[in-house]
């Protein structure tokens, strides 16, 4: 779910690219640019034990930048991206590692916040999503 994720935010936003400088979970940090974006699943999700084709996926938004302005808008678009999509379907592209489609139905969010500056004095910023899905 997480590549789909990355892939859908690389398709409403120009400028991010897979690989390039948008990059879904964990990863040797030392080796991404300067300015870029990544995806985590930092938390637990929760499946429905009643409907298991509904869960609840928290995901983590990290960017950094050499400007802490750029920073700042940056993790603001991504988070104007998905905040307050209540019943708006937001469908999330296939992957070619056979995993499921989702639809998320419903997003919920904190507004992005400042992590300060990492060991290179970059700026960090974060925006934790919680998407409400169904399987598609």
């Amino acid at each position: 779910m997480i590549k789909q994720f990355t892939k859908y935010i690389e398709a409403q936003v120009a400028r991010l690219t897979v690989g390039t400088n948008l990059f879904a979970g964990e990863g040797d940090d030392t080796t991404r640019p300067d300015r870029c974006v990544w995806i985590l699943e930092s938390v637990p999700g929760i499946q429905n034990y009643y409907v298991p084709a509904l869960s609840i996926k928290p995901i983590q938004i990290l960017v950094r930048d050499t400007a802490y302005q750029s920073a700042r808008d940056t993790a603001r678009e991504l988070f104007d991206l998905f905040y307050g999509k209540y019943a708006t379907e937001v469908s999330l592209p296939a992957t070619t590692s056979g995993e499921d489609s989702y639809v998320a139905i419903s997003t919920t969010g904190s507004e992005p916040f400042s992590l300060g500056r990492d060991a290179e004095a970059r700026f960090k910023f974060s925006v934790n999503i919680t998407l409400h899905l169904e399987l598609q």
